[in-house]
């Protein structure tokens, strides 16, 4: 009985040795798994950060050859006939689309391959621990149980893209390189200036001058400048009918009607201020309807005089 005790004392002995090597090699491979998800990261971002160059390089062939075709046909630039450079990186996006649809599924696969190694680790060393006697021994080796759960969770969903590549905001630099314009550019320019200018001299021609500023017309609340000319003051809104060979001297000296109107306000005297809307051409037209009004009165009502 003797012997068989040492035995069983000898054979649990070696049992316990046996599982603690067994959790000393799954310890390692853990880290070892660890060590590859970190590098995997870290192989991932240069592999994202060359893709990124190789994308480039697409859509800037892709641009130049767009280009070529436009300096071919005699057109300038891509802007300036209005090809959008979204379709450009569209194209490219496209074209590049295989390469990056293939690098993407290496970096899933191997990142797979890890997290299924880590399960794997923590299924045997459940096994291992099902006693619960050498779990301070496990901890000890540096074991960690829930790091393939953590890994599973934070994998990207199958298929799953990383992101869009897209062209750098500097591939608009073949444009008027230099800040120098292009012909067509300049002759744009030089034909807009000269409707601008055209449109300048004629309203020159048929526009009143006004009599308020613009500054003044801002300090004033916002009142629009009055037209002023030989019959009255045009009224707020309207434009005044340019005269004519047609219009007779003494129509054109009659005062209007919205004139007449502001007759009563006009000879009732109200303060002139900054705020006021005064003018010489203002003031005469008032003193004028003055009188007019008696006259007016005495055509229309005969018989009250």
């Amino acid at each position: 009985s003797t012997c068989s005790f040492g035995e069983r004392a000898s054979a649990a002995s070696a049992d316990a040795h046996a599982l603690q090597t067994k959790l000393a090699q799954l310890a390692e491979r853990q880290a070892s798994a660890t060590n590859a998800l970190q590098a995997l990261a870290a192989d991932e971002a240069r592999l994202w950060k060359r893709l990124c160059a190789m994308h480039a390089e697409v859509y800037e062939r892709m641009r130049r050859e767009a280009e070529a075709e436009l300096y071919s046909s005699g057109l300038s630039t891509i802007e300036e006939v209005g090809l959008p450079i979204e379709e450009i990186q569209r194209r490219a996006a496209e074209a590049f689309q295989p390469a990056q649809m293939q690098a993407e599924g290496e970096l899933y696969a191997r990142r797979l391959a890890l997290v299924q190694e880590l399960e794997a680790i923590e299924a045997q060393a459940m096994m291992v621990l099902h006693t619960g006697a050498l779990v301070d021994k496990a901890k000890e080796l540096g074991l960690e149980f829930g790091l393939a759960e953590h890994a599973r969770r934070s994998m990207p969903p199958a298929g799953a893209s990383q992101g869009v590549l897209t062209a750098p905001s500097s591939s608009k630099r073949h444009s008027n390189a230099g800040g120098r314009a292009s012909p067509s550019s300049r002759r744009s320019l030089a034909e807009s200036s000269r409707r601008r200018a055209s449109d300048g001299i004629a309203g020159a021609h048929t526009a009143p001058a006004s009599p308020v500023s613009g500054a003044r017309a801002a300090r004033m609340g916002g009142v629009p400048p009055l037209a002023s000319g030989p019959g009255g003051l045009a009224a707020q809104g309207q434009a005044r009918a340019p005269h004519s060979a047609n219009t007779s001297p003494g129509a054109s000296r009659a005062p209007s009607a919205t004139a007449t109107a502001a007759a009563p306000r006009a000879a009732a005297g109200a303060a002139e201020g900054p705020g006021t809307p005064r003018s010489k051409q203002m003031r005469g037209l008032a003193e004028e309807v003055q009188e007019f009004a008696p006259v007016r009165r005495r055509l229309e009502f005969p018989g009250s005089h």
